[in-house]
């Protein structure tokens, strides 16, 4: 590092310290979710659905034009507050529980326009410290690192588990002795003056990773989770709705088509979602980009699910990336 003009120094490394964390959880469609805490953004995924619980999305019908249009508004809102708030919970404050009270989210959710898409929208706690960029750099489409495994044994204990180098090859730079790449995760610190997640010492950055588990009656029901930067809470949502809401396999809830809602009115959107539905989309003022195939624009989501009656285990992998379903 010293050699390539960087500033981690031997001793940096030798400091560190892993950290053990009480996870984050809510309710959702008769589940509770767990997700890890800032400095992730798995305090934006239950956000997030907290306020899709707050529409009739089942009576949209599944990826109806009205249903996308409100996931995709909705996404706006919760990361507006992400891009605010998230940030290392040891070097700034992050004011989780505003950021997951349901009276906040309920009425936040409730300011979705139906019939038009919003360009810009604000955070609905705080206001920016000062100009510049936030800290919600996403990692491009198809050249990230991350891979997201899940495993359940016999016994029923599962684990849901991402781990990230950023972008392709991570920083680019591999340690000789080791063969151990550096990644570039620190790419979504940002340098704007007084953010929360603002570059500094002995801070980590916010990052996207949102491995998630879900309980039913206090039981193990499923694990998923996704690779994707930013698109991993839109994926995640879309998938549990199609498993809790819309009755489908897992299989067939990660196949299902989806969507990536990017900053602004910029969506992308796969070629299986009906043209009908893409026209009256494009009329709410969305602007798409139509993706052809199977790619991982959209991520590459796994999941594991329990039968309760049974105990039987259902394994399931998203053909959008190299993913395999093992049983034995």
């Amino acid at each position: 590092m010293a050699r390539q003009g960087g500033h981690l120094r031997a001793e940096d490394f030798a400091a560190h310290t892993s950290t053990w964390v009480d996870p984050l959880h809510a309710p959702y469609q008769g589940h509770t979710f767990y997700v890890l805490p800032p400095n992730t953004q798995g305090v934006t995924q239950l956000a997030y659905m907290t306020m899709a619980a707050a529409h009739p999305l089942k009576e949209m019908g599944h990826n109806s034009a009205d249903y996308l249009h409100t996931l995709i508004e909705l996404k706006k809102l919760a990361f507006a507050d992400r891009d605010r708030w998230v940030a290392d919970p040891e070097k700034a404050e992050v004011p989780v529980a505003r950021l997951l009270d349901p009276d906040y989210l309920r009425r936040r959710a409730r300011t979705v326009d139906p019939r038009r898409a919003a360009g810009e929208v604000a955070p609905g706690i705080g206001s920016e410290p000062g100009t510049g960029a936030t800290s919600g750099a996403a990692e491009r489409d198809d050249s990230g690192d991350t891979v997201y495994l899940t495993a359940v044994d016999r016994y029923g204990n599962a684990v849901s588990w991402i781990q990230s180098l950023f972008a392709g090859f991570g920083s680019g730079l591999l340690e000789p002795e080791t063969g151990v790449l550096l990644h570039n995760r620190g790419s979504l610190y940002t340098l704007q003056e007084g953010h929360p997640n603002q570059v500094a010492p002995r801070k980590r950055p916010y990052h996207t990773l949102t491995p998630m588990l879900a309980l039913r009656d206090g039981a193990f029901a499923f694990t998923v989770g996704t690779p994707g930067g930013d698109s991993q809470t839109q994926s995640l949502l879309q998938i549990v709705n199609n498993l809790l809401l819309f009755g489908m396999t897992p299989q067939e809830a990660i196949e299902a088509p989806r969507f990536r809602s990017y900053a602004g009115l910029r969506v992308a959107l796969e070629n299986r979602v009906p043209l009908a539905v893409q026209g009256e989309l494009a009329r709410r003022g969305h602007r798409f980009r139509i993706v052809d195939g199977w790619t991982a624009t959209f991520g590459g989501a796994q999941m594991i699910l329990r039968e309760p009656e049974f105990g039987t285990l259902t394994a399931a992998a998203d053909p959008r990336r190299e993913a395999y379903a093992l049983a034995y």
